[in-house]
């Protein structure tokens, strides 16, 4: 992984994006996406569909919910769902402070000085229905953010990261600009390629390998590195697991272990400097996934606290905030 960036004063400082407020019409419900978020020469760029409704803040979440989104913080942000493990996976490969003590504003920060940048897909999102799930999205209606544009214009971007559902979206018929710049290679344009032997190789090529797209290439990383020492740019498309709480295949640790390898190369056998295993409590030798003392009896016992701590929130709450506010100390996101 690369090292994340010192702050500078060329960093730009982004307070929290806002959209339109959502639009009922005929032909269904609309909602419009959040702003690019993106500091100085950010080397990946990381890819969302649209944000769900918890995301735009559509309706009152409850303070234990705002408090585990992001310190309380209640307006639209991305990956606004306070059950979606992005931004705890995001910053327990950054930092060593955890979600629910940090403003958006920091947590944007963090973001941005280890040199990754955050946008979504679809630009404005017409359901038939209101609701979060990507399969809702009418495409023939969807209007799209220029991407790859952003890709092309900005030359320190390296790696391209999403889920299956945004790559799939990023693909599809009607996004133009996309299919556009996948299929026009010609000088000065990057070439983008899809490895086949990274650590989500079959998730990605299962996504991009039925297309022929003629400014798409598969190569190994040996092949990568040697055509970018050759001179050329060449961007990495990486397909990762969803971090929505709809995918429950997957628990927060295992999805962690797949994002540190595709996202933020971390080897499966290393952690990050500053990160506490929430299982044994050692610091910078493994992460969650792999530690040998974690076991099932361990995890009931973590859910457990997790529901007391969840009640001892809402009984604060529900009492009129009277007393100290509770301690999320012992609060287990992973499990």
């Amino acid at each position: 992984m690369q090292s994340p960036k010192q702050p500078t004063d060329q960093t730009p400082q982004q307070s929290p994006p806002h959209q339109s407020p959502p639009r009922q019409h005929n032909s269904g419900w609309t909602t419009e996406s959040l702003s690019l978020i993106a500091g100085d020469a950010p080397h990946t760029l990381l890819l969302g569909t649209h944000p769900s409704t918890a995301s735009l803040a559509d309706k009152p979440l409850t303070p234990i919910q705002n408090k585990l989104r992001a310190n309380e913080y209640s307006g639209p942000m991305n990956f606004g769902n306070p059950n979606n493990s992005f931004w705890n996976i995001v910053l327990s490969g950054l930092t060593s402070r955890v979600r629910h003590e940090l403003t958006y504003d920091e947590i944007l920060t963090v973001l941005k000085e280890g040199g990754f940048a955050l946008w979504d897909v679809v630009r404005s999102a017409t359901k038939a229905e209101k609701g979060s799930l990507d399969s809702k999205i009418i495409t023939a209606m969807s209007q799209y953010n220029p991407v790859l544009q952003y890709v092309e214009e900005e030359p320190s971007v390296q790696r391209v990261v999403m889920p299956k559902n945004t790559a799939e979206m990023l693909v599809t018929s009607t996004n133009k600009e996309a299919r556009g710049l996948l299929s026009d290679k010609k000088d000065g344009r990057p070439g983008f390629a899809v490895l086949t032997d990274g650590p989500v190789s079959k998730a990605t090529l299962e996504v991009f390998r039925k297309k022929a797209f003629r400014n798409l290439t598969t190569m190994t990383r040996s092949e990568l590195e040697e055509t970018r020492l050759q001179g050329a740019r060449v961007v990495e498309l990486v397909v990762v697991c969803s971090t929505s709480p709809a995918n429950a295949l997957l628990r927060g640790y295992e999805k962690e272990k797949i994002w540190f390898a595709a996202a933020f190369e971390i080897e499966e056998d290393e952690a990050p400097p500053f990160y506490r295993c929430a299982c044994c409590g050692v610091v910078g030798t493994h992460i969650l996934a792999t530690c040998p003392a974690r076991t099932s009896e361990w995890r009931a016992d973590a859910m457990k606290r997790n529901g007391e701590l969840r009640k001892t929130w809402n009984a604060w709450a529900k009492s009129g905030r009277e007393g100290e506010e509770p301690s999320l100390d012992e609060f287990v996101w992973a499990i």
